[in-house]
Parts: structure tokens; C-alpha cells; sequence
């Protein structure tokens, strides 16, 4: 949702991150999961939670550039900088 109120983002986001914390599985495979998850889901958050980055976000999903570089993998990409 491009258009989430910060307090909801955040409401979203410690729901998530309560349901895939990795100290709440026990099994070592999805252990591994949950903190890849968890990992992706703290930041996605640090992204989208501050306004200068989610901003820079929020431009790139105006661009065509997923449709030329498909196999770029964008969960390393860093919207910070």
C-alpha cells in the first residue's frame, strides 16, 4: 500500500515481525526462514518508515527498471544511498 499512514506501517510491521520472530521457532530449518523473513521485514521497514527513503522508493516503482534488469536481485538493493 503506497499510501499507508506511518502508524499504521508500523502497526503492519510489528504484527509481522511478532508472527516470523526467529527466538519464537524452535525448528532448525524454519529457524532459518524466520530470520531470513525477519531480516526482509526489518528492512523493508527501515526503508518505508523513513520519508526521505521511501521516497526514493516510491520512484523507482514508478520506473520501468524491474522490466529491464529482472535479474538484479532488489532485496540487497539499498535505498539509502
Amino acid at each position: 500500500e503506497q499510501d499507508i499512514s506511518p502508524k499504521d506501517l508500523k502497526k503492519k510491521y510489528r504484527k509481522l515481525a511478532l508472527q516470523h520472530h526467529p527466538d519464537k521457532v524452535k525448528d532448525p530449518e524454519k529457524k532459518r526462514e524466520a530470520e531470513d523473513i525477519f531480516m526482509r521485514l526489518s528492512n523493508a521497514y527501515e526503508v518505508l518508515s523513513d520519508t526521505v527513503t521511501r521516497t526514493r522508493y516510491d520512484f523507482l516503482l514508478t520506473q520501468d527498471i524491474y522490466e529491464y534488469d529482472d535479474k538484479r536481485d532488489w532485496s540487497t538493493f539499498d535505498f539509502r544511498n
